[in-house]
């Protein structure tokens, strides 16, 4: 555009140019509107039905949720406890009466047998 303005002796494109490059611009990480964290996001979405190959969260141990959460969201940093606290502050209510028995393949992913059927 700078050498098409250059060739065309364009003086108004230069003087635009220039405008915007002297103002400040804001970034989204800057503004006061948080973005929508990726957890409780995750977490809500999942909770009460099945979605993405997932069973429904309210349906797990806390111990396999946070496994799922660690894999999916690639998050090392999560601990139990986190995951436990966090869906107290969603007032996600989990399912005490019938949990999903996760197993684990090789490689360390969930498999839920009873979502294959």
């Amino acid at each position: 555009m700078i050498l098409e303005a250059l060739e065309e002796g364009d003086g108004h494109f230069f003087v635009t140019f220039g405008q915007m490059l002297s103002k400040t611009f804001t970034f989204i990480e800057d503004t006061m509107y948080p973005l929508v964290p990726v957890l409780p996001a995750f977490l809500v979405e999942h909770w009460a039905t099945p979605k993405d190959g997932l069973p429904a969260f309210c349906y797990l141990r806390p111990s396999d949720l946070t496994q799922i959460c660690c894999t999916y969201l690639m998050v090392d940093s999560l601990n139990e406890d986190a995951i436990v606290k966090m869906r107290a502050r969603l007032k996600l209510k989990p399912f005490r009466h019938k949990l999903i028995p996760t197993k684990y393949a090789a490689d360390g992913n969930p498999v839920f047998p009873q979502l294959d059927k």
